[in-house]
């Protein structure tokens, strides 16, 4: 209807009216919980009671004539100037904005304010309606600081947390969540929890799908999870195994919104269970008995292994003192001992004697450790002990071990020199002599590596016994090691005597020995060393005596020779020679020669054997038939044969680079290099270093070797010859190779030995073994090289038999580096036919 009703009244009447409404509006703002002002030129006019309450006025009059201005923090005063401009001329109303606010005592607080144009008795007014936000800021800072407990105890929580979407693209992820499903920089935000880029397995190892994990079950059937482990492998992180819990949230329609999961590592804590468990099983598995007592030395928990050495069961010992192990062989010292050692140090160890349940006493080895916790204090003691009475019953077997040898019996090196020390303390008092002789098998070696060291034995044994029989009852016989024996003549044993004893020693190998059914015929060589005149200590006439057993063996064996003081010259010269050996491995001092091995069927070079040569500075040229044998009897044969090896293949790389066609060289190896342990990574070392390929290597193994280390040397040479390496088998047909073990030796090649070759064609059974052998390698797939050719008719006979590589003086002796290259390039121009 509007005001226009106003124009039907008298103007008395309409005066009224409007009072009416002012009254009416001037109450409705009274009431209103927000204050009001109205203002003129920025100065207050009119308010209501709440203005008055919310600016600490005692009544509406007093905000009249003040400046809106005094009401604002000095901060908002330019933002209500621009709003008072806006809102005075009646151009608009000004939208809600927050302020801070003075109240007349000068407190700020925050308030929501809006400004509306007004007309005041005629003039342009501005009205302002403020509502109070303080109660509202302070629900809000304690909401917002809610919220970052929140947060923190989020991060901080100590499983991973996670919100995922309903397509189970993670929404949130905690610190703790980045590191267990990543690296802790990768951010996981945005990927699916279902993606196969995360690979799942159960706790077991199995691989999972996952649509068959724990993630997928609360997904897609809204069911929660608690407890469920399996491993997770993140592409950017480590497998770790974690539990599972998680719950869905669901919209008012019931569809599932969001789900949060809380995942736990439990990776280390798996770990330390599976170790408690190991350590569980090896506490009851161990042989050693275990028990262990609280800090009063009451019994707790003892293993399986103290029950059965002992005999007592847990229930029979619980709480009980150890006390009840006392054996009564130990005083009162002997335990206090024990208990101070525990105290100051925190474990004992020692030997100790305890009883068993059925009353006998035994002897155990006892460690005992005092546990501890994180303040210092005791709280067990564990005690680990093992029973060695079968120890004790072995050490006086031990004992003569240590001074016997444990093939023959005998006495050894330690309880030979003891004898013999007292020797020389009787026949000082006696003034009296005495003689020790020394007795070597002759060509023991052959036996052993023809027969094996099984067949060795028994004939050191044999041997020990016919030296026992041989001798008086008073007289003593040690084995020093290998096939070396010492006799030792108890005194008084004059020159007389000693040339009595003697022949009878070599006498006594008249007879053959029967061992594993075979009849096997040796002799010994005998050096023989009085005291006090040719040494006066047991080393220095032990060491005597073996120079004159050398000197028996220069003389042609099966003898005996007394030591004379030419004898120490000899051995001087010996290890002088051995130190030379070893300076001119060290210094570059040896020198290789490669005598040819040629092709029977075209008669040309298709190959060399190297061959080491020694010219010493002082000594002169030193043949190979000195210093090889002396090279094996120490360790230098190692360094030796690594020498040989590495130079053969680095000269062979460097003819093949200057275009000679060489097809092999061959290396003899001896059979204690092959022994080694790291020999076909040394050679592997060797061809890398050089460059050459594994297939124009030969390597030269002896018959009789081989064959008698047939077992250990098979998967290493099978592996050199899977690399490309040619193996041979030198001076074939002079050991005793058996078919069935030759068929197993994996070789390329027999050479046949120079003894079967030099006869021919005078010898018909040499010309018939090596023929023998020829045939037995085409049958076996292997080929043949003949050594020591010499004449046109030994050539005719290998070349009409098929002989594959012939080597000997008829195509030349070993030549050095520049004499085989002139004879390579002699063959290149020499046209062919």
């Amino acid at each position: 209807m509007g005001v226009g009703w106003l124009h039907s009244v008298s103007e008395e009447d309409s005066e009224s009216a409007l009072r009416e409404v002012a009254d009416a509006y001037q109450r409705l703002i009274d009431f209103l919980p927000e204050a009001v002002l109205l203002h003129v030129d920025g100065n207050v006019v009119h308010a209501n009671s709440a203005a008055a309450e919310l600016f600490g006025a005692k009544d509406e009059a007093d905000l009249f004539g003040r400046s809106v201005l005094s009401f604002v923090a000095e901060d908002y005063l330019d933002l209500v100037r621009e709003r008072i401009t806006r809102t005075g001329d009646g151009r608009q109303v000004s939208e809600i904005v927050e302020e801070q606010l003075l109240r007349l005592d000068g407190t700020r607080f925050p308030a929501a304010v809006t400004s509306a144009p007004a007309y005041f008795q005629g003039q342009n007014a501005c009205q302002v309606v403020i509502r109070d936000l303080s109660q509202s800021h302070q629900v809000r800072q304690e909401l917002d600081h809610e919220r970052k407990i929140h947060q923190r105890i989020i991060q901080t929580s100590v499983a991973a947390l996670i919100r995922v979407n309903a397509d189970g693209r993670i929404c949130f992820a905690n610190r703790l969540a980045k590191l267990t499903l990543g690296d802790g920089r990768q951010d996981i935000l945005g990927f699916s929890i279902l993606d196969d880029m995360w690979r799942f397995e159960d706790r077991d190892g199995n691989a999972l799908t996952p649509d068959k994990t724990a993630f997928a079950k609360t997904l897609k059937k809204g069911l929660p999870v608690h407890g469920s482990v399996l491993a997770i492998t993140p592409p950017w992180g480590q497998r770790r195994l974690v539990q599972v819990n998680g719950s869905a949230l669901r919209r008012e329609d019931g569809e599932i919104e969001e789900v949060v999961f809380a995942i736990e590592d439990i990776t280390e804590y798996d770990n330390t269970a599976r170790r408690l468990r190991l350590a569980a099983s090896v506490f009851d598995a161990t042989s050693e008995g275990i028990m262990v007592t609280d800090a009063d030395s009451r019994v707790l928990s003892i293993n399986d292994a103290f029950t059965r050495i002992t005999g007592y069961e847990l229930d029979e010992i619980r709480g009980k003192s150890p006390g009840f192990l006392t054996s009564g062989r130990h005083d009162k010292h002997f335990y206090a001992d024990m208990w101070q050692c525990l105290q100051e140090e925190g474990c004992w160890s020692g030997e100790i004697w305890n009883r068993r349940k059925n009353g006998q006493v035994f002897p155990e080895w006892q460690t005992i450790n005092a546990v501890k916790d994180d303040l210092g204090r005791i709280t067990n003691y564990v005690a680990v002990f093992s029973d060695i009475t079968q120890i004790k019953e072995s050490q006086e077997e031990i004992e003569f071990l240590a001074n016997h040898d444990p093939l023959t019996g005998l006495p050894n090196r330690n309880l030979l020199v003891d004898r013999v020390n007292q020797q020389i303390q009787l026949a000082r008092r006696e003034k009296a002599e005495f003689a020790l002789i020394v007795l070597d098998l002759d060509h023991f070696k052959y036996i052993n590596d023809s027969l094996g060291h099984s067949v060795g034995d028994e004939l050191l044994d044999a041997t020990a016994h016919r030296l026992k029989a041989t001798v008086r009852d008073m007289d003593t016989v040690a084995r020093l090691g290998g096939d070396e024996f010492v006799i030792l003549l108890s005194t008084p044993t004059d020159l007389a005597v000693v040339q009595r004893i003697a022949p009878r020693l070599i006498n006594a190998f008249d007879q053959p020995f029967k061992c594993s059914g075979r009849e096997l015929h040796i002799t010994p060589s005998c050096g023989i060393a009085f005291w006090p005149k040719d040494s006066e200590d047991a080393r220095g006439l032990i060491q005597n005596a073996d120079a004159a057993m050398y000197q028996a063996k220069r003389r042609g064996r099966n003898q005996y020779a007394f030591y004379t003081g030419e004898m120490t010259d000899e051995a001087m010269q010996r290890v002088q020679l051995e130190n030379a050996l070893r300076v001119a491995l060290r210094e570059g001092q040896l020198r290789q020669y490669y005598q040819p091995q040629v092709d029977a069927e075209s008669g040309l070079l298709s190959g060399v054997e190297a061959l080491a040569r020694w010219e010493h500075p002082d000594f002169g040229i030193i043949p190979p038939s000195v210093f090889v044998p002396l090279a094996e009897e120490t360790d230098l044969i190692i360094l030796l044969g690594e020498w040989a090896l590495r130079q053969a293949c680095k000269q062979m790389k460097s003819w093949l680079e200057q275009g000679y066609k060489l097809q092999r060289v061959a290396v003899n190896v001896a059979g204690v290099q092959l022994e080694q342990m790291t020999f076909a990574d040394s050679l592997l070392d060797i061809l890398d270093e050089s460059g050459l390929p594994p297939e124009y290597l030969e390597i030269e193994i002896t018959e009789g070797w081989a064959m008698d280390n047939l077992e250990s040397i098979t998967p290493v040479l099978t592996r050199l010859r899977g690399l490309g390496i040619e193996v041979a088998i030198d001076d074939f047909g002079t050991g005793y190779s058996s078919l069935s073990r030759l068929k197993q030796l994996p070789v390329d090649t027999l050479k046949v030995d120079r003894s079967f070759v030099m006869n021919i064609p005078d010898d018909p059974s040499d010309m018939a073994v090596a023929n023998a052998v020829i045939a037995l390698a085409q049958i076996m797939g292997k080929k043949v090289t003949a050594e020591g050719v010499e004449t046109a008719e030994q050539e005719d006979f290998l070349v009409k038999h098929r002989c594959d590589r012939l080597q000997g003086f008829r195509y030349g002796k070993a030549l050095s580096v520049e004499e085989l290259e002139a004879l390579m390039h002699q063959q290149e121009e020499k046209p062919q036919t």
